[in-house]
């Protein structure tokens, strides 16, 4: 699986889509591609716009976002993950959330394969 953070914007999106296309022409179909939202502000009418709309064209995208925070910006100062120093933080539950939504996309993927 290759989790590809995306910020919601026009430009990021296609960038995806060329990295998709690089990867079709690699010839890598075993690699699973799964996009999602990081550095998402709900306050920008872009990102709102994005994440709301995306999902309907283009279901491979995860439902779960990662936020624009400090806290989360603070990994790279602090050099170790979030829940190290924030566990209980809305931050930390969005990476949970996340997390067990990859989780649950491979149980599905295992199951269509045994089908």
């Amino acid at each position: 699986v290759l989790l590809v953070p995306l910020i919601p914007t026009p430009l990021s999106l296609r960038a995806y889509n060329r990295l998709v296309q690089f990867l079709v022409k690699r010839r890598t179909k075993k690699l699973q591609v799964v996009p999602f939202f990081n550095m998402v502000n709900v306050n920008k009418p872009i990102h709102r716009i994005v994440t709301k709309n995306v999902h309907q064209k283009h279901p491979i995208f995860l439902r779960s976002s990662i936020p624009e925070s400090t806290i989360i910006e603070a990994m790279g100062i602090k050099r170790s993950p979030i829940f190290t120093y924030a566990r209980e933080s809305a931050e930390a539950t969005a990476f949970k959330d996340m997390w067990k939504e990859v989780k649950q996309r491979e149980k599905n993927q295992k199951r269509k394969k045994k089908v």
